[in-house]
């Protein structure tokens, strides 16, 4: 393109003017900047969210595709709530058992209707 404007301000002129020298220089430049490879631009953004609403949440379990090869802890499903793991929870010991005292044997027996 700048050969063909300017084989016709030749064809017009003899001389070319400033304007079209100038024109030269801004048409070179913008041809290197053209074939030049951009620079890719790349922005950080930064997103801050005070508040977060969900209308809804659904939970999709699959039980039946669900295989257990080796079972070992604790499966909750529902609400779980936290116990400590250092605790040891020692079961109450049971009352003393009456000592056993040697009672006289009862037996009753009704009398046979004739």
């Amino acid at each position: 393109m700048k050969h063909f404007i300017l084989s016709l301000f030749k064809k017009t002129e003899s001389s070319p003017s400033p304007s079209v020298t100038e024109l030269e220089k801004r048409l070179t430049a913008l041809e290197q900047k053209m074939s030049a490879p951009a620079a890719p631009v790349s922005e950080d953004t930064h997103i801050h969210i005070e508040s977060l609403h969900v209308d809804k949440i659904d939970y999709h379990l699959e039980f039946g595709e669900l295989s257990i090869d080796q079972l070992q802890g604790r499966l909750n499903i529902g609400a779980t709530y936290y116990t400590p793991k250092d605790t040891h929870i020692k079961k109450a010991a049971p009352p003393p058992k009456p000592k056993e005292t040697k009672t006289p044997t009862v037996s009753i027996r009704s009398k046979s209707s004739s």
